[in-house]
């Protein structure tokens, strides 16, 4: 059944499957949505995405097919596909040349699959460590450098005719909590978030960045009690009057427990198109449930068919979804040659290990004894990238590690044992942690793997984990399946 509707639901769903299925298929006319939200549980290779988005554009017409393509451990593409380090990691390096290079191997990605929408880039500050949502995606503390970052990462996707988004409005960077999982406030005043927080928003508003996505944060300075996204004084009277923003505004998924725990799809619905909220994405990520995606859509089209016939609230967000869909119509390149060879993307992330301190191996310590220290899977925004994926791939590819450990504590007793084996057997210990520093005994176990004779100390996430004691200490500001590769290129050369 093919439709082509001309007054879609103000909604961007997520689904489970890599098919248009008959299930699927059903839901998606029943929900008629104005886009769609692609994860890794709906991508299993690029022609196989491409022939989806073009089944679901075939069913429901012209739409908007969005992704969080980030970069880093906000990646959804599987193993082979181009995605480029984290922003934080190019951040560290802060050239322009390699900014350009990896917006635009964002972008061409994209542009090759007919994805018209990229929820990236992040313009959050790194301002708080303790931010679990945030952290390795933010660029840097400084505004001017994020502001940079922002209109390359905005110009290199335009001129492929993808639209990038603002996020997360009015600034994450400074919140200790996770939206995915609780409510959360940022406590700044007022002048500090107009001249910090919202200086890379106002400045990539002025050039003409498509689309915002508000955070799910209280931000008692501009409105006491209100998330940012259910705050007419935020997304109209300051984004809106005082920014001079014109394009679409997109809410961030309202599955997340900031708002779903205390929300029903009704209210939701009302308090959202009241504060000035354009389209509603619904992920299926933490709720799968396919009714809450009915629900919302109901309450929706009630908000719409009550509103006042002096109200245009629907019709300027059909206004701006129309616009949007005018320059960025998603149809996809046919140039396969877009989608980069595995050695540039190798090289990239090279790059952006940073090399904390680098000492040559002892002769004879050429092959390795591989030590994980395990922790909590990922979860929320970054759960399609877990810490494991990093030791498989360097287990499947590098040759010369001879023993493998996990260790699921920081017990001084199983150091001791892995540090006797592998200095009998001339190994190098190479240890890879992601946020160890919040385990105990951590900084014990650090201290202990002084006395092998040769250790690598590899931390995943930032440089919290790093002691600055062990001869090679590396941190690669988050990660994903292009890690392993530019790790293995990095051990193969000590």
């Amino acid at each position: 059944m093919k439709m082509k509707p001309r007054n879609p639901t103000p909604i961007v769903i997520g689904f489970e499957g890599t098919s248009l299925n008959q299930t699927l298929q059903q839901h998606l006319i029943k929900i008629n949505p104005a886009g769609i939200v692609l994860f890794k549980r709906n991508i299993i290779s690029l022609e196989q995405t491409r022939t989806l988005i073009h089944q679901i554009r075939d069913l429901l017409g012209q739409i908007l097919v969005a992704v969080d393509h980030e970069g880093g451990m906000v990646n959804r593409f599987p193993e082979g596909c181009p995605v480029p380090p984290s922003s934080m990691g190019l951040g560290r390096i802060n050239e322009k040349e390699l900014l350009v290079d990896a917006c635009r191997m964002q972008a061409e990605l994209l542009a090759y699959l007919g994805i018209n929408l990229n929820f990236a880039p992040v313009l959050d500050l790194a301002t708080d460590e303790r931010n679990p949502a945030i952290g390795t995606r933010a660029f840097s503390t400084r505004p001017d450098d994020i502001i940079n970052y922002g209109r390359i990462c905005m110009d290199s996707h335009r001129k492929l005719a993808i639209a990038t988004t603002a996020k997360h409005f009015p600034g994450h960077g400074r919140s200790p909590a996770d939206t995915h999982y609780s409510a959360g406030e940022v406590l700044v005043n007022y002048d500090k978030l107009w001249n910090e927080d919202l200086r890379p928003f106002r400045e990539l508003i002025n050039h003409g960045i498509p689309v915002v996505m508000p955070a799910h944060l209280i931000y008692p300075s501009l409105d006491s009690g209100i998330p940012a996204m259910f705050s007419r004084k935020i997304m109209t009277d300051l984004l809106r009057d005082k920014l001079g923003f014109q394009g679409l505004v997109i809410s961030d998924c309202v599955e997340m427990a900031a708002v779903s725990d205390s929300e029903t799809p009704s209210s939701i619905a009302q308090k959202g198109v009241f504060a000035g909220v354009d389209l509603f994405v619904s992920s299926f990520s933490l709720k799968k449930s396919l009714e809450f995606q009915l629900s919302l859509k109901e309450a929706l089209d009630r908000e719409r068919q009550e509103l006042p016939d002096d109200n245009r609230k629907s019709e300027l967000t059909a206004e701006r979804l129309h616009e949007f869909l005018d320059v960025y119509p998603g149809n996809p390149l046919n140039d396969k040659s877009l989608c980069r060879d595995s050695e540039s993307v190798v090289q990239m992330h090279c790059r952006t290990i940073e090399m904390r301190r680098h000492k040559s191996l002892p002769e004879g310590y050429r092959n390795f004894f591989l030590l994980e220290l395990s922790g909590d899977p990922n979860r929320g925004i970054n759960a399609d990238e877990q810490w494991g994926s990093v030791s498989t791939g360097l287990l499947k590819t590098v040759e010369s590690i001879r023993q493998h450990q996990i260790m699921s504590d920081c017990s001084i007793e199983i150091i001791n044992d892995v540090i006797e084996k592998a200095n009998l057997s001339h190994l190098t210990v190479v240890l890879i942690t992601a946020n160890g520093f919040r385990r105990k005994g951590f900084r014990r176990l650090l201290q202990q793997l002084e006395k092998a004779d040769a250790v690598i100390h590899i931390s995943l996430i930032d440089d919290r984990d790093v002691s600055g004691n062990l001869d090679n200490e590396w941190v690669t500001w988050g990660y994903n399946h292009w890690t392993a590769a530019a790790l293995k290129r990095e051990l193969l050369s000590l």
